[in-house]
């Protein structure tokens, strides 16, 4: 990781910790301050399980490369989505 060499150039001290779920405890707006709503796409097999839990979804299926996609919006952060790290960041430095 090149922050990392470049800590260690510097001389810098660094600690990281791991905050179980910290993510999904982190809300999601409806809408951001641009009145933009956080949509993920999921794709893939996941599409598949969705439409077998529950054939309503598919009616929400649209194809892409013929691919079957779905879009959701996002109410809970989760992890890998550059918007929870950055809502998360924004909360903890209130503690």
């Amino acid at each position: 990781m090149l922050t990392g060499v470049i800590e260690a150039v510097e001389g810098q001290d660094v600690s990281a910790c791991d905050i179980p779920n910290a993510f999904v405890q982190t809300e999601l707006n409806e809408r951001d301050s641009d009145c933009h709503r956080t949509i993920m796409k999921i794709r893939g097999p996941l599409v598949d399980i969705l439409i077998e839990m529950d054939s309503e979804y598919e009616k929400f299926v649209v194809t892409e490369e013929n691919k079957a996609v779905r879009y959701v919006h996002v109410l809970k952060a989760l992890n890998g989505m550059l918007v929870s790290a950055m809502l998360f960041h924004k909360s903890s430095r209130r503690i």
